[in-house]
């Protein structure tokens, strides 16, 4: 029997009893073969689900037209986690998607958002159903202590309220738990939270069905009883039971063991050995920073990536994080500079409002206004005019706006190109001298609000010595590469092989019909490629 056969009768039947009906009555080999293929097609199933979760998969839209491919949206997936974008379902891609992650997707068009801030500095939260894993003393300390890590670096405040209208609500429940976003058990979704809002918004919600423990490859260098004996001694309690497989005095792998001999009680610690459970500190965090108004980042140090992976909880918040939290609720007091919101947001809903500019921008400047540049980094849109810099973000009217040096001290001169590469989380400023014309242009690297190291020439990304100056630039991240704009000719750049494509340059008006003027910026955003000449702005659809 081959495969092919066995695959007709899997879908044929429909039912995973059928199939195991069907192999008993069959011979070794053909046992092995239907095995295969059932494995293969309940990995097929769980492949189209999590597309579909997490990546807004739809064979059909409402009014059944077809959507984007499978293939093509494995590529979104496999671009975020900064995976090869093959479009097939290699090893490296199932292994993330069998990780135990967060439920919010990684795009943005989806029913949780609700907005992206909440209008107060001073938030109440509550605990409604707890968990059973946990005492719900400890499950307090843990939740009040992953609130008051985000209140720690940011203006925001946090009061412990009784009610059921507290704005964040925090409940365990299982499967379908009242919310029309049932959990999966164990060992897939873990929590899933709601932008800030009304209602259900700002509330967060852990799945029953896991294990919760109050640490996890936690950090407990203040630990009291870290490296006392097993005999009574420096004042604690002696102690001869084991714990998880561990001697209760290795206190390096566990949290929360402070305390512990002095009040003669057992506080519930996960080992830093291999053993089940999930941190409820760790995942309460990263799901308040949704609950705060923050989206996933394809950072793997940020705490708001995707997939749930042991660390240790000291100085968990990584520097994105820190500078995302306070883009949104910065300060009244105003500060030398701001910091951009860096995590990299999926671009499905509008990035401006009646216009290509900022409203800010459009109500005091003239309906001819031209940029020098434009990029999207992170979740906000850079417009670069001079050596001044607005800064526009997702479904927000606000804009930043300065003097360039004022966000990124090292520059000071005006940025001609501009691009961001998501899976590296930096951007690429270029620019030409303004006091030499024969020099050639040069870049800066940035990631975050840090200028890396000197800039280089744009001889390195392989442009012959003719080409002084880049007009503009655009990265396409479906297909890895970035486009450079110079007078009449575009080149294509390979982010892979850090190499010029064969057969390049081309003439823009070759390619891009309806180009008569030059180019002077461009930015890629929800699939297609703008091109801004002067005020004017082009669409393409970039295949």
């Amino acid at each position: 029997m081959t495969a092919s056969t066995c695959l007709n009768r899997l879908t044929f039947t429909g039912r995973v009893d059928a199939v195991f009906i069907y192999i008993i009555n069959i011979g070794p080999s053909e046992q092995k073969t239907v095995m295969l293929v059932f494995a293969l097609v309940i990995t097929f199933s769980l492949f189209q689900k999590y597309l579909r979760r997490f990546y807004g998969f739809q064979e059909v839209d409402p009014a059944g037209r077809r959507k984007r491919s499978l293939s093509s949206k494995l590529k979104d997936m496999q671009s975020f986690f900064g995976l090869n974008q093959t479009g097939n379902l290699d090893s490296y891609t199932l292994a993330v998607m069998q990780t135990p992650r967060c439920g919010v997707p990684d795009v943005h068009d989806y029913v949780h958002s609700q907005g992206n801030r909440w209008t107060k500095n001073v938030l109440t939260y509550s605990v409604g159903r707890y968990t059973s894993d946990l005492p719900a003393s400890t499950v307090d300390s843990l939740i009040a202590s992953a609130l008051d890590m985000w209140a720690k670096v940011s203006p925001l405040r946090f009061i412990r309220s009784f009610s059921q209208q507290a704005d964040i609500m925090v409940e365990f429940g299982s499967n379908e738990h009242g919310d029309s976003f049932p959990f999966d058990g164990p060992k897939g979704t873990l929590a899933h939270a709601f932008d800030p809002g009304e209602g259900i918004g700002g509330d967060v919600h852990f799945d029953e069905d896991e294990l919760w423990t109050a640490g996890f490859n936690s950090s407990a260098s203040d630990c009291q009883t870290e490296g006392t004996s097993h005999q009574s001694q420096a004042g604690f309690d002696s102690y001869l039971e084991k714990f998880v497989g561990e001697m209760w005095d290795v206190g390096e792998n566990g949290v929360l063991l402070q305390g512990v001999f002095d009040n003669d009680r057992v506080l519930p610690v996960t080992c830093l050995s291999p053993t089940p459970g999930f941190n409820l500190y760790l995942v309460a965090a990263h799901e308040f920073g949704h609950a705060l108004g923050l989206r996933h980042s394809q950072n793997p140090e940020s705490l708001m990536y995707p997939t749930y992976r042991a660390r240790k909880t000291h100085n968990l918040l990584s520097s994105e994080d820190i500078m995302n939290i306070n883009v949104i609720y910065e300060p009244s007091i105003k500060r030398p500079y701001y910091y951009p919101r860096l995590s990299w947001s999926y671009p499905f809903k509008p990035w401006y409002a009646g216009s290509y500019f900022p409203m800010a921008v459009k109500e005091k400047c003239s309906p001819g206004l031209s940029f020098d540049s434009v990029t999207t980094l992170g979740e906000a849109i850079f417009f670069f005019k001079g050596g001044y810099l607005w800064i526009k973000h997702n479904n927000k009217n606000d804009v930043k706006e300065g003097p360039i040096y004022n966000f990124m001290p090292k520059i000071s001169s005006k940025i001609d190109a501009a691009y961001w590469l998501p899976q590296r989380s930096a951007a690429y400023l270029i620019s030409g001298t303004d006091t030499d014309s024969s020099a050639r242009s040069s870049y800066w690297t940035v990631k975050g609000s840090q200028v890396k190291g000197r800039d280089k020439n744009i001889s390195s990304f392989g442009f012959p010595a003719w080409v002084q100056q880049v007009d503009a630039a655009a990265h396409i991240h479906r297909t890895v590469h970035t486009l450079f704009f110079t007078q009449h000719l575009y080149w294509k750049y390979n982010e892979h092989r850090k190499a010029m494509e064969d057969s390049y340059p081309r003439n823009i008006s070759d390619d891009f019909p309806g180009i008569n003027k030059p180019i002077s910026a461009a930015v890629y955003k929800h699939g297609f490629l703008h091109l801004f000449l002067g005020a004017e702005v082009c669409k393409y659809d970039i295949k």
